[in-house]
């Protein structure tokens, strides 16, 4: 892998591989050209390949560079028309060519000359390994020697580990839940009902990468938003950086979490309002992560405690009925996986937001129309 985050890669890093003769090896593979969409064996190749880096350390899938024997020896680029599509192409081919889907990579573009370009594929090592090309019965792994198959104690292990993450992201997510539930939150809050957002790089569970929180601060000209966006002040603390009102507060951990929770002051819950503004502030939450260069995949919760007999505040000309209170203190939504930076808040947050109105005994969130557009009750 290039040292380097991947914005920051120029050609002059490109060249380098060749001056430097940096060969393949366990976190880095060439190819001279893309592969093609009409031969299956040149996209079971290159997917051969993305698969064994998402399945080891991750690593630079490099088009472009010619490498006989696994030595870069030509930095020619590839000629290409329209660079964008090209990508959305490649992107396609990763997207349905391996199972279970590969979600940790981002792909750049470096112009070598005129229409010539070199694209890098940056692999994470994956989160929900082992994957294999579709209809392939085999799965790889890479080391310095280059793509080998993966053997049993190696797939099981694969597995295992990938349990293991899924394991930790959602042990984390009840132990912080807890804490607030038991009022043990870093700063002090009003009393009242809580919503909660929580998301959660994968990285943040499989790597040891920590974010220099003072370099954050000084280089950011406001501070983090909270999930209203209201009045806030900022602090420091042993977990990372925090802004936060008497009723509000977001939480950047050092390893890239975000942890953002708005006080419901009201014995109800306005029902336009809180889906407004988790529509408005994910993808803020989002943006903050990718200029920290923190990659998808992320896992994101939804939850509401101390809510026991709240009520959905809900326009009078849509009710069926009498409103209903909720029958417990904490509800705890099923994870949203977001993949990439590219998504439709509405579209992802629906079945989530359906579920929140179902606790108040509705059928469906009545704030979008028929079509699953979002657009708030009329």
């Amino acid at each position: 892998m290039i040292p380097k985050k991947l914005s920051d890669i120029t050609l002059d890093d490109i060249q380098r591989l060749k001056t430097e003769q940096v060969r393949e090896g366990k976190t880095i593979e060439y190819k001279s050209e893309f592969p093609s969409t009409k031969k299956n064996s040149d996209k079971i190749s290159f997917l051969k390949g993305i698969s064994a880096l998402a399945n080891t350390s991750g690593g630079d899938f490099i088009l472009g560079v010619q490498a006989p024997n696994g030595i870069p020896t030509d930095i020619q680029g590839i000629e290409i028309a329209n660079v964008d599509g090209e990508i959305l192409k490649l992107e396609g081919i990763i997207k349905n060519g391996c199972e279970p889907h590969i979600v940790g990579y981002d792909i750049k573009d470096i112009q070598v000359r005129d229409d010539n370009y070199v694209i890098i594929i940056r692999i994470q090592q994956s989160w929900n390994a082992p994957h294999r090309v579709k209809d392939h019965s085999k799965f790889y792994g890479r080391n310095s020697a280059g793509k080998y198959d993966l053997d049993v104690s190696e797939l099981r292990l694969a597995f295992t580990l990938s349990e293991q993450v899924s394991d930790r992201i959602r042990n984390f997510q009840a132990d912080r839940i807890a804490k607030v539930y038991g009022d043990e939150t870093p700063v002090p809050l009003m009393e009242g009902g809580k919503l909660l957002i929580h998301i959660m790089p994968i990285s943040a569970f499989t790597t040891q990468n920590r974010i220099d929180i003072g370099t954050f601060v000084h280089n950011r000209e406001t501070s983090l938003p909270t999930i209203r966006g209201d009045g806030w002040n900022s602090m420091l603390n042993i977990d990372g950086v925090i802004s936060y009102s008497k009723n509000a507060y977001t939480l950047l951990f050092r390893n890239g979490i975000i942890e953002a929770i708005d006080v419901q002051k009201e014995k109800s819950i306005a029902s336009v309002a809180y889906e407004r503004d988790i529509l408005k502030i994910v993808p803020r939450y989002l943006n903050i992560l990718s200029e920290l260069e923190i990659q998808p995949p992320f896992y994101l919760f939804i939850s509401m405690v101390g809510i026991k007999d709240y009520q959905l505040a809900v326009n009078q000309a849509y009710l069926w009925g009498e409103k209903n209170a909720v029958d417990r203190d904490i509800l705890q939504l099923p994870e949203i996986v977001i993949d990439s930076f590219d998504f439709n808040p509405e579209k992802v947050f629906k079945e989530s937001f359906d579920m929140i109105w179902n606790a108040f005994g509705f059928s469906h969130s009545l704030n979008y129309d028929d079509n699953g557009n979002w657009q708030g009750q009329r």
